[in-house]
């Protein structure tokens, strides 16, 4: 079998191409060793992408190089860039890392979580529900639209399922734990192997919307901290 051939291509020059709606396309032209020539239509969002890519992989390789200093400077006059920040640390008082992080833990290790816990969800969607749709970036509101709507589905998983979370323990701030069995078994006369099948369906349902939560959370406030925190 042949082995794959790699071309180097490099930048030549731009493009630009008027088109009838009176709007402007850019191209963007590279050429090979050879001659042969490349056309690339960025997407808005695909440059926004490079631009910080760019400056993560100049901080790892000169952190403090003359190119990560100007592409830091430049992340700064970004127009949208002190926007998207209030929007973010406007919803990080709501529920910050440190906080999902805990309430994931409760769910994961005891299956179960306190009244404090779902109302920080609940303030928090209701505040992302409509201020996520207010983001400049595309790709902040791309990746904060993921992490809302696996919260919204976690949320309802709680709340509204056929999942059945029982008050387990009456203070202030009162704890609610998955499928009791003192409940289901001694109030509702439901049989031991019925009981443990249905608990484990819904405890591994539990543990992959807090896996996809999380990794939703991540990639939401890695992107966050390479564009509004460099």
């Amino acid at each position: 079998m042949a082995k794959d051939v790699w071309k180097t291509i490099k930048f030549d020059s731009w493009e630009e191409e008027s088109l009838p709606s009176g709007q402007v396309l850019l191209r963007c032209v590279f050429k090979d060793k050879y001659g042969n020539i490349s056309k690339w239509t960025p997407r808005w969002v695909e440059v926004e992408g490079l631009f910080f890519k760019s400056m993560e992989i100049e901080g790892k390789n000169e952190s403090e190089g003359i190119w990560d200093k100007e592409l830091k400077k430049l992340a700064e006059k970004i127009p949208y860039r002190q926007h998207d920040l209030r929007i973010f640390e406007e919803s990080d008082a709501i529920m910050n890392e440190k906080n999902l992080e805990g309430f994931l833990y409760n769910l994961e290790a005891g299956h179960s979580y306190r009244s404090s816990q779902s109302l920080m969800l609940a303030k928090f969607l209701d505040f992302f529900n409509y201020e996520r749709n207010k983001y400049v970036s595309k790709r902040i509101h791309e990746l904060a639209e993921k992490l809302c709507d696996m919260l919204d589905e976690l949320g309802k998983f709680l709340w509204t399922s056929d999942a059945f979370f029982d008050l387990e323990i009456k203070h202030d701030d009162q704890k609610y734990r998955l499928y009791p069995a003192y409940e289901i078994i001694e109030r509702r006369g439901v049989d031991e192997d019925s009981y443990q099948k249905q608990y484990e369906e819904y405890k591994g349902r539990l543990l992959k919307l807090c896996e996809s939560t999380r990794q939703a959370c991540k990639d939401y406030r890695i992107h966050i901290r390479e564009i509004l925190f460099r």
